[in-house]
Parts: C-alpha cells; structure tokens; sequence
C-alpha cells in the first residue's frame, strides 16, 4: 500500500515539474517580446515561437458599443493555458468580451517545435473563460478534462463549476444547475487544484478556493465568505464548504 501511494505521489510530482518547464517556456515564448529588455538587466533571447491571435473585428466593434475601453477590454486576452496532451495545449481567450477556445501544436518531437494555433478547430470559450479579462476565475485541466470555475455571462455576474473537453470517447459536458442559485452567489474564484483524496485514483477530487456572498444567519446582510468547492473526477457530485 505505501509503496503504491510513493510510486503515485512521485509520478504526480514528476507531471508537475513538467508542467512547470512547460508553463515557463510558453510564458518566455509569449509574454517576454512585450517587455523592453533594452532597459531592463535581461539579456535579450532569440524568440522565433510567436502566435497572432487577435479577436474579431466585428467582436472588438460590438463591444466597443458595449461601453468596454477598445485597448483594455476589447481585445483577445488569454485567460487559460492549460497542457492538453504531450503535443497541445488548450488555450482561450476573452475575444472582445466573446470568449474563444483552441489548440496550440507543439508538435510531435521536441527537436521540431511547430507552435502553432490550429484555426480549423477554434470553438466557444462560453463557461470556460470568463468574458472579462480582469474577471477573477480558476480553471485545471486534468485526464483531458477541464475543470473551470468562471462567469458565464457578458455582466459577470453569473458564475458556476464546469466541466467540459475530456477524452474523445467520453465528452461529458457538466456544470451546476443554472436555476438553482443556491449553488453560488457571485463567486470570486481563487484557484483550482485536483487533489487525491485515497489511495483510488477514481476517488480523486477537483478543489476549488473562491469567495462569494451569503445571507447565512439571522442578518439580511450580505457577508462576504471563504469557500471550498469540490467536484468528483469520476462521478457527478459538488460539494460545498
């Protein structure tokens, strides 16, 4: 039995190491050409891995007329990245306020590193990225399946647990219960971890952190609360705390 648990808590470690250089690289990759190296003590780095992903111009223009500010607001903001497999990575962004999902390739072999957005395969990012760029969220993508927590409307103020993609033989899209507010109540999500919870894999758990408003009590004051949400891997079941 321990020697079960140790093999699984260094597999776990090792993925996270992986994931970690991975996230570090596509960071270097994207974010580093916008920073001015030339006045900073960073040596410049030859950067050939860029991707153009803008967001539509009739979805920058409606949200524009929406009131949002056209160079904070309306643009496509990557909000997740996430590794996918051991050749993509799943990434959306805000869209202008219309949140839009695809795939990078990274391609097959490390020596031939593609990094490239496959177009042919964007979809909706609805319920998987939050339409605001500064609207708090978490997401997790695990065995293939995102778990999000995130607004789902154009106000930001709906907000519910998802689960969405998955295996392509098992895609089994959930999430709570839109006509039952007791679920959450403006929630300001915070981070999302899967955490084991026996020595099952299938008894796994996806933990959200987040805070929302209550009126627990006697008071008709709303109070802002810590929360704990946790979904099953493996079964359809929330649980709050």
């Amino acid at each position: 039995m321990n020697a079960n648990k140790d093999d699984r808590l260094k597999a776990r470690s090792q993925d996270f190491h992986l994931f970690h250089a991975l996230m570090m690289l596509i960071m270097t990759m994207l974010f580093l050409p916008v920073i001015g190296t030339s006045k900073q003590n960073i040596p410049r780095l030859k950067l050939t891995y860029k991707i153009y992903w803008p967001a539509a111009k009739e979805r920058v223009e409606l949200c524009k007329l929406a009131g949002k500010d056209a160079n904070t607001e309306c643009a496509n903001f990557i909000r997740v990245l996430q590794p996918y497999n051991k050749t993509h990575i799943y990434v959306c962004g805000t869209g202008a306020f219309h949140p839009i999902c695809g795939y990078i390739d990274l391609g097959a072999y490390k020596e031939d590193i593609i990094f490239k957005l496959d177009t042919h395969n964007l979809e909706s990012g609805r319920l998987k990225c939050p339409f605001d760029p500064l609207q708090p969220f978490a997401s997790v993508l695990v065995d293939e399946n995102l778990y999000s927590g995130t607004a789902y409307d154009f106000l930001g103020k709906e907000t519910a647990f998802t689960r969405s993609l998955g295996p392509p033989n098992n895609h089994h899209y959930i999430r709570t219960d839109i006509s039952e507010y007791y679920w959450l109540n403006g929630a300001k999500f915070i981070g999302t971890f899967p955490i084991p919870d026996t020595y099952n894999p299938d008894d796994d758990k996806i933990y959200f952190f987040f805070r929302e408003s209550s009126q627990e009590g006697s008071t008709s004051d709303k109070t802002i609360l810590s929360r704990v949400g946790r979904v099953c891997k493996e079964y359809l079941c929330f649980e709050d705390r």
